[in-house]
């Protein structure tokens, strides 16, 4: 009996020490900062770039733990789900993040972007893409990224001279900005595609 007393005496003190030492190594670990969040997202946002979407949304969703309303954390997770087709997910993420910041426009370029181009057709939204993408050139009418997701949101509408009036503006101020060769040749396409399906349009209306 002794014997057990005093164990029970030693597995009491010993899971007192060590609640003692839980405390002290919590009470030292540093606070996670919104800089070191910022800077985590950065580096989040280049695997993006790299490719590795994967690992860039498992240190968004370890970011978003810390400071669950940092918004480059919030815009970045959204952008990392709609690049692997979680969309339901993505829409949930980036329609919050839009009504905490009803004029964010990289925030509406992504949505309208998302509604017009899922794969998953069940997922598209021409309506909402077009008003969308339309607040965001309202907003940044220089940025040639929105003027693209506009005449996307058009055609997909079926409204293929509105696209292909879109889509050359884009071209256009991409050319004025020296975007990308690759982003340039994207937009002619677009722009090619756009007026072949407007002008096939008018034709089998005068049909």
């Amino acid at each position: 009996m002794i014997n057990r007393r005093i164990a029970r005496v030693i597995g009491c003190l010993t899971l007192c020490v060590l609640a003692q030492v839980n405390l002290v190594v919590h009470a030292e670990r540093p606070a996670v900062t919104e800089d070191m969040v910022t800077a985590g997202a950065r580096s989040a946002f280049d695997l993006i770039e790299q490719g590795d979407v994967e690992e860039a949304e498992r240190r968004f969703r370890i970011l978003l733990r810390h400071q669950p309303d940092h918004f480059s954390t919030r815009f970045g997770f959204g952008t990392v789900l709609i690049k692997q087709h979680k969309y339901e997910e993505a829409i949930e993420v980036l329609e919050s993040l839009l009504d905490d910041h009803p004029e964010a426009h990289a925030v509406m370029n992504n949505l309208a972007w998302l509604y017009a181009t899922a794969t998953d057709v069940a997922f598209r939204d021409g309506t909402r893409a077009i008003k969308l993408a339309q607040e965001a050139v309202f907003l940044q009418p220089r940025n040639y990224h929105v003027w693209n997701t506009l005449a996307e949101a058009h055609y997909i509408s079926g409204e293929y001279d509105r696209a292909a009036r879109a889509a050359e503006e884009a071209l256009r101020r991409a050319h004025q900005q020296d975007a990308p060769i690759s982003q340039i040749r994207t937009y002619e396409e677009q722009a090619a595609r756009s007026r072949k399906a407007s002008q096939a349009a008018e034709i089998l209306g005068d049909l």
